[in-house]
């Protein structure tokens, strides 16, 4: 069973650690196939992060054609989101830029508003 890192902990030196968060999500993900959903990421960073690129494959070969995978990513922060477009990108999602912390409201509004009717949420913190 997989326990939940708190986000702190997901800190290579003074980047993110994309590959444990990724980890993390593919295993939740995993947890909850046979409940009839489809998964869906939420995926924050600033993006400042040097790994990560093998999970982003791997977790859309898993998940994006047999499950329907999709993965919003939201950047703020910093103006280099090149790894989070592409972490979109694989997930058939989108990415959303968070400039401010308003931002943030209407970013998670527009992503329940495209979100599959039947939501549930699990968080890996």
């Amino acid at each position: 069973n997989f326990n939940a890192q708190s986000m702190s902990t997901l800190d290579v030196g003074r980047s993110t650690d994309f590959r444990a968060a990724l980890l993390a999500a593919d295993q939740v993900i995993a947890r909850h196939l046979g409940e009839n959903c489809i998964p869906v990421l939420v995926f924050m960073s600033d993006a400042i992060c040097s790994n990560g690129d093998e999970e982003m494959v791997e977790l859309a070969r898993k998940y994006r054609v047999g499950h329907k995978l999709k993965v919003y990513t939201i950047g703020f922060g910093s103006v280099y989101f090149a790894k989070l477009k592409q972490l979109a990108y694989l997930g058939g999602g989108k990415f959303l830029e968070c400039t401010e912390a308003i931002d943030l409201k209407h970013t998670f509004i527009q992503i329940a508003s495209e979100a599959p009717a039947n939501v549930g949420i699990t968080s890996c913190k």
